[in-house]
Protein backbone atom coordinates (compact mmCIF):
# COMPACT_ATOMS: atom_id res chain seq x y z
CA UNK A 1 0.00 0.00 0.00
CA UNK A 2 1.33 3.20 -0.83
CA UNK A 3 1.33 6.10 1.41
CA UNK A 4 -1.32 8.23 0.57
CA UNK A 5 -0.35 11.10 2.69
CA UNK A 6 3.32 11.67 1.91
CA UNK A 7 2.77 14.78 -0.57
CA UNK A 8 0.08 16.99 -1.65
CA UNK A 9 -1.85 15.20 -4.95
CA UNK A 10 -0.72 17.11 -8.11
CA UNK A 11 -1.84 14.93 -10.67
CA UNK A 12 -4.39 12.15 -10.60
CA UNK A 13 -3.85 8.68 -9.05
CA UNK A 14 -5.43 5.30 -9.32
CA UNK A 15 -4.37 2.02 -7.50
CA UNK A 16 -5.49 -1.36 -7.10
CA UNK A 17 -5.68 -2.96 -3.57
CA UNK A 18 -5.49 -6.02 -1.73
CA UNK A 19 -5.75 -4.17 1.79
CA UNK A 20 -6.13 -1.22 3.25
CA UNK A 21 -5.86 0.21 7.02
CA UNK A 22 -5.05 4.26 7.21
CA UNK A 23 -6.50 6.39 9.77
CA UNK A 24 -8.72 9.56 9.76
CA UNK A 25 -6.74 11.94 7.44
CA UNK A 26 -7.61 14.25 4.71
CA UNK A 27 -6.28 16.05 1.69
CA UNK A 28 -7.39 18.84 -1.22
CA UNK A 29 -7.96 15.74 -3.48
CA UNK A 30 -10.93 13.86 -4.32
CA UNK A 31 -11.15 10.54 -3.60
CA UNK A 32 -13.01 7.56 -5.24
CA UNK A 33 -12.95 4.09 -3.26
CA UNK A 34 -14.36 1.03 -5.09
CA UNK A 35 -14.80 -2.45 -3.57
CA UNK A 36 -14.85 -5.07 -6.01
CA UNK A 37 -14.66 -7.72 -3.99
CA UNK A 38 -14.33 -8.18 0.10
CA UNK A 39 -14.94 -6.02 2.96
CA UNK A 40 -14.11 -2.78 4.24
CA UNK A 41 -14.81 -0.21 6.80
CA UNK A 42 -14.76 3.45 5.99
CA UNK A 43 -15.48 6.78 8.02
CA UNK A 44 -16.48 9.90 6.27
CA UNK A 45 -16.63 12.94 8.48
CA UNK A 46 -18.94 11.98 11.21
CA UNK A 47 -20.51 8.72 8.92
CA UNK A 48 -19.33 5.28 8.81
CA UNK A 49 -20.11 2.80 6.94
CA UNK A 50 -19.20 -0.87 6.24
CA UNK A 51 -18.88 -1.25 2.32
CA UNK A 52 -19.56 -4.93 0.48
CA UNK A 53 -18.76 -6.20 -3.07
CA UNK A 54 -19.62 -3.17 -6.08
CA UNK A 55 -20.03 -0.68 -3.27
CA UNK A 56 -18.58 2.88 -3.02
CA UNK A 57 -17.64 6.01 -1.02
CA UNK A 58 -17.50 9.57 -2.81
CA UNK A 59 -15.35 11.48 -0.58
CA UNK A 60 -14.63 15.20 -1.70
CA UNK A 61 -11.99 16.94 -0.87
CA UNK A 62 -10.85 18.36 3.04
CA UNK A 63 -12.91 15.25 3.87
CA UNK A 64 -11.78 13.69 7.37
CA UNK A 65 -11.70 10.11 5.55
CA UNK A 66 -10.26 6.82 7.31
CA UNK A 67 -9.94 2.68 6.28
CA UNK A 68 -9.92 -0.77 7.73
CA UNK A 69 -10.44 -3.46 5.63
CA UNK A 70 -11.94 -6.30 7.03
CA UNK A 71 -11.06 -10.10 6.56
CA UNK A 72 -8.78 -11.68 3.73
CA UNK A 73 -9.35 -11.67 -0.04
CA UNK A 74 -9.91 -8.19 -0.65
CA UNK A 75 -9.86 -6.31 -3.95
CA UNK A 76 -10.29 -2.62 -3.89
CA UNK A 77 -9.98 0.26 -6.39
CA UNK A 78 -8.62 3.98 -5.01
CA UNK A 79 -8.79 6.96 -7.10
CA UNK A 80 -7.23 10.02 -5.99
CA UNK A 81 -8.40 13.12 -8.00
CA UNK A 82 -7.13 17.06 -7.60
CA UNK A 83 -9.95 18.71 -8.45
CA UNK A 84 -8.06 20.46 -11.54
CA UNK A 85 -8.57 17.05 -13.43
CA UNK A 86 -12.55 16.50 -13.28
CA UNK A 87 -13.13 19.27 -15.72
CA UNK A 88 -16.82 20.89 -15.06
CA UNK A 89 -17.00 19.06 -11.76
CA UNK A 90 -14.43 21.04 -10.00
CA UNK A 91 -16.70 23.63 -8.60
CA UNK A 92 -19.14 21.79 -7.08
CA UNK A 93 -16.07 19.30 -5.86
CA UNK A 94 -14.91 22.62 -4.20
CA UNK A 95 -18.09 24.23 -2.98
CA UNK A 96 -20.25 21.45 -1.58
CA UNK A 97 -20.37 17.67 0.17
CA UNK A 98 -22.27 14.74 -0.18
CA UNK A 99 -24.67 14.42 2.52
CA UNK A 100 -24.20 10.93 2.20
CA UNK A 101 -21.05 9.67 0.64
CA UNK A 102 -21.79 5.77 0.32
CA UNK A 103 -23.44 4.43 -2.74
CA UNK A 104 -25.07 1.07 -2.83
CA UNK A 105 -23.87 -1.85 -6.12
CA UNK A 106 -27.46 -0.93 -7.29
CA UNK A 107 -27.18 2.40 -7.94
CA UNK A 108 -24.00 2.25 -9.84
CA UNK A 109 -23.81 2.39 -13.20
CA UNK A 110 -22.09 -0.79 -15.23
CA UNK A 111 -19.63 2.14 -16.64
CA UNK A 112 -18.23 2.93 -12.94
CA UNK A 113 -16.03 -0.07 -12.22
CA UNK A 114 -15.29 -0.65 -15.81
CA UNK A 115 -14.23 2.67 -15.98
CA UNK A 116 -12.14 2.59 -12.48
CA UNK A 117 -10.52 -0.61 -13.43
CA UNK A 118 -9.57 0.97 -17.16
CA UNK A 119 -8.27 3.86 -14.88
CA UNK A 120 -5.76 1.57 -12.56
CA UNK A 121 -4.64 -0.03 -16.19
CA UNK A 122 -4.04 2.98 -17.79
CA UNK A 123 -2.24 4.60 -14.95
CA UNK A 124 -0.27 1.58 -14.31
CA UNK A 125 0.93 1.20 -18.29
CA UNK A 126 0.83 4.30 -19.78
CA UNK A 127 -0.49 7.05 -17.48
CA UNK A 128 -1.79 8.71 -20.61
CA UNK A 129 -3.25 12.07 -18.75
CA UNK A 130 -5.90 12.50 -21.20
CA UNK A 131 -7.21 9.30 -21.24
CA UNK A 132 -7.12 8.92 -16.99
CA UNK A 133 -8.90 12.76 -17.19
CA UNK A 134 -12.00 11.16 -19.49
CA UNK A 135 -12.19 8.32 -17.78
CA UNK A 136 -12.63 9.97 -13.83
CA UNK A 137 -15.09 12.56 -15.63
CA UNK A 138 -16.99 9.42 -16.55
CA UNK A 139 -17.49 8.16 -13.26
CA UNK A 140 -18.14 11.54 -12.00
CA UNK A 141 -21.09 11.85 -14.89
CA UNK A 142 -22.68 9.03 -13.75
CA UNK A 143 -22.27 9.17 -9.56
CA UNK A 144 -23.11 12.80 -8.98
CA UNK A 145 -26.72 12.56 -9.72
CA UNK A 146 -27.43 9.67 -7.04
CA UNK A 147 -25.61 12.25 -4.67
CA UNK A 148 -27.51 15.06 -2.11
CA UNK A 149 -25.17 17.79 -2.17
CA UNK A 150 -24.78 20.66 0.65
CA UNK A 151 -22.57 23.34 0.47
CA UNK A 152 -19.98 24.07 2.56
CA UNK A 153 -20.23 26.45 5.28
CA UNK A 154 -17.19 28.48 6.88
CA UNK A 155 -17.50 26.14 10.04
CA UNK A 156 -16.77 23.02 7.95
CA UNK A 157 -13.64 24.56 6.64
CA UNK A 158 -12.69 25.36 10.07
CA UNK A 159 -13.83 21.90 11.15
CA UNK A 160 -10.69 21.31 14.25
CA UNK A 161 -10.68 17.59 13.11
CA UNK A 162 -9.56 18.99 9.95
CA UNK A 163 -7.14 21.21 10.88
CA UNK A 164 -5.69 18.37 13.49
CA UNK A 165 -5.41 15.86 10.69
CA UNK A 166 -3.51 18.64 8.05
CA UNK A 167 -1.39 19.71 10.35
CA UNK A 168 -0.19 16.23 11.34
CA UNK A 169 -0.64 15.52 7.90
CA UNK A 170 1.86 17.32 7.03
CA UNK A 171 4.20 17.74 10.13
CA UNK A 172 4.22 13.54 11.20
CA UNK A 173 7.48 13.32 9.91
CA UNK A 174 9.04 15.97 12.24
CA UNK A 175 9.30 15.97 16.20
CA UNK A 176 5.95 16.37 16.89
CA UNK A 177 3.93 16.84 20.67
CA UNK A 178 0.67 17.44 21.68
CA UNK A 179 1.63 20.97 23.66
CA UNK A 180 3.19 21.86 20.27
CA UNK A 181 0.22 20.86 18.07
CA UNK A 182 -2.10 23.13 20.59
CA UNK A 183 -0.12 26.47 20.37
CA UNK A 184 0.00 25.97 16.86
CA UNK A 185 -3.94 25.72 16.75
CA UNK A 186 -5.00 27.93 19.02
CA UNK A 187 -6.45 25.50 21.31
CA UNK A 188 -6.53 24.27 24.87
CA UNK A 189 -3.94 20.78 24.82
CA UNK A 190 -6.39 18.97 27.30
CA UNK A 191 -9.47 20.12 24.50
CA UNK A 192 -6.87 18.28 21.96
CA UNK A 193 -6.61 15.35 23.43
CA UNK A 194 -10.64 14.94 24.22
CA UNK A 195 -10.83 15.24 20.28
CA UNK A 196 -8.32 12.42 19.49
CA UNK A 197 -10.27 10.21 21.65
CA UNK A 198 -13.86 11.51 20.65
CA UNK A 199 -13.73 11.65 17.05
CA UNK A 200 -10.28 9.44 16.13
CA UNK A 201 -11.05 7.42 18.23
CA UNK A 202 -7.53 6.81 19.56
CA UNK A 203 -5.00 8.55 21.58
CA UNK A 204 -2.11 11.29 19.90
CA UNK A 205 0.72 9.00 20.06
CA UNK A 206 -0.98 5.96 18.13
CA UNK A 207 -2.40 8.44 15.76
CA UNK A 208 1.14 9.98 14.84
CA UNK A 209 3.25 6.84 14.82
CA UNK A 210 0.24 5.37 12.72
CA UNK A 211 0.87 7.64 10.14
CA UNK A 212 4.76 7.16 10.70
CA UNK A 213 4.36 3.26 10.27
CA UNK A 214 1.96 3.42 7.17
CA UNK A 215 4.71 5.78 5.65
CA UNK A 216 7.58 3.65 6.90
CA UNK A 217 6.16 0.09 4.98
CA UNK A 218 5.63 2.53 1.92
CA UNK A 219 9.19 2.97 1.85
CA UNK A 220 10.21 -0.89 3.16
CA UNK A 221 8.41 -1.82 0.21
CA UNK A 222 9.57 1.09 -2.84
CA UNK A 223 13.10 1.82 -2.04
CA UNK A 224 16.65 0.59 -0.85
CA UNK A 225 17.34 2.66 1.90
CA UNK A 226 18.67 1.66 5.71
CA UNK A 227 16.19 0.75 8.42
CA UNK A 228 17.76 3.33 10.36
CA UNK A 229 17.78 6.14 7.36
CA UNK A 230 13.77 4.93 7.08
CA UNK A 231 13.26 5.17 10.62
CA UNK A 232 14.32 8.71 11.18
CA UNK A 233 12.75 9.79 7.48
CA UNK A 234 9.53 8.67 9.16
CA UNK A 235 9.98 10.66 12.12
CA UNK A 236 11.12 7.85 14.94
CA UNK A 237 13.91 8.96 17.16
CA UNK A 238 15.91 5.94 17.17
CA UNK A 239 15.70 3.02 14.99
CA UNK A 240 15.04 1.02 18.72
CA UNK A 241 12.07 3.02 19.44
CA UNK A 242 11.08 2.35 15.14
CA UNK A 243 11.46 -1.53 15.47
CA UNK A 244 10.12 -1.95 18.83
CA UNK A 245 6.64 0.20 17.53
CA UNK A 246 6.78 -1.50 13.89
CA UNK A 247 6.86 -5.06 15.62
CA UNK A 248 4.13 -4.20 18.07
CA UNK A 249 1.73 -3.00 15.55
CA UNK A 250 2.47 -5.56 12.84
CA UNK A 251 4.37 -8.56 14.40
CA UNK A 252 7.57 -8.68 12.93
CA UNK A 253 10.88 -6.38 12.82
CA UNK A 254 10.79 -3.79 9.71
CA UNK A 255 13.81 -5.87 8.03
CA UNK A 256 11.80 -9.22 8.38
CA UNK A 257 8.83 -7.09 6.86
CA UNK A 258 11.36 -5.90 3.77
CA UNK A 259 12.02 -9.41 3.50
CA UNK A 260 8.89 -11.16 3.05
CA UNK A 261 8.16 -8.29 1.00
CA UNK A 262 11.19 -9.23 -1.69
CA UNK A 263 12.92 -5.93 -1.12
CA UNK A 264 16.44 -5.96 -0.41
CA UNK A 265 18.79 -2.68 0.47
CA UNK A 266 21.43 -2.32 -2.44
CA UNK A 267 25.37 -2.80 -1.92
CA UNK A 268 27.53 -0.54 -0.69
Amino acid sequence: MRAFYQEPFRELRADRLEEMHFPPHLHMAAEIFYVDRGKLEVSAGPLQRELGEGEMAVLFPNTVHSYRSLGEGNLFYMVICPPDDTGNYREDLIRFHPENPFLSREQLHPDVPYALRRLEEEQRLQSNRPVCCALIQLVLAQVFPLLRLERNTARLHLDLTSRIAGYIAEHFREPLSLDQIARSLGVSKYHLSHVFSERFQTNFNHYVNSLRLEFARELLCSSDGEILSISLECGFNSQRTFNRVFKESFGMTPQQYRNQRGRRPKEG
